[in-house]
């Protein structure tokens, strides 16, 4: 396989840095910004590998018909996490526990010059709590419970919701699909 490691930053909305080595060509990288530099496996250092590449996540709560969505960043037109989050809860104040169901989703998306593109989703699934529990991570990790884990996502150390985050599940497809790409351009 290709794929040696990646370090991906800025998960607000777009990845900011991924870098990714390539066995063949040890030391080197294939992707090293997203919209910067590239090093190509079709050959060449000005030969651009991706034309683009986005990553987006949203929360998605079932008791609220799919709200926040797409619209998590922004929900409620309210300007901080605290206060989506506070929004959120009061919005969920006469749910019953059972139907509290949730999932966080990440949709990563790497277009090629040639026309190709690669498209992933991953997804956790939660529960809304009814009170911030922790004060890791952002958006709305202090009220996403991994049932599993009786953790919410603002409890959890970050190296443990890295591991079994939507984004980290999405990057985990998205590197299979990549690897997939380039045995057909070694062809």
């Amino acid at each position: 396989s290709h794929f040696k490691g990646h370090a991906m930053a800025g998960f607000g909305g777009a990845i900011k840095n991924i870098s990714i080595g390539m066995a063949s060509q040890e030391g080197k990288c294939l992707i090293h910004t997203a919209g910067g530099s590239h090093t190509s496996p079709w050959g060449g250092e000005q030969d651009p590998f991706l034309e683009s590449m986005a990553e987006a996540g949203k929360s998605v709560v079932d008791a609220l018909d799919g709200a926040p969505g797409v619209y998590s960043a922004r929900y409620g037109g309210l300007d901080s996490d605290a206060a989506r989050t506070a929004y959120l809860l009061k919005n969920m104040e006469q749910v019953p526990d059972d139907r509290r169901t949730a999932r966080f989703v990440s949709v990563i998306t790497a277009c090629f010059p040639d026309g190709r593109e690669i498209q992933v989703r991953g997804e956790c699934e939660g529960v809304i709590t009814r009170e911030v529990r922790g004060d890791g991570g952002f958006g709305y990790d202090p009220i996403f419970l991994v049932p599993s884990l009786g953790q919410t996502f603002g409890e959890l150390p970050a190296e443990e919701k890295n591991q079994i985050s939507h984004r980290a599940k999405a990057l985990e497809r998205f590197t299979e699909r990549l690897n997939k790409e380039l045995q057909y351009a070694d062809k």
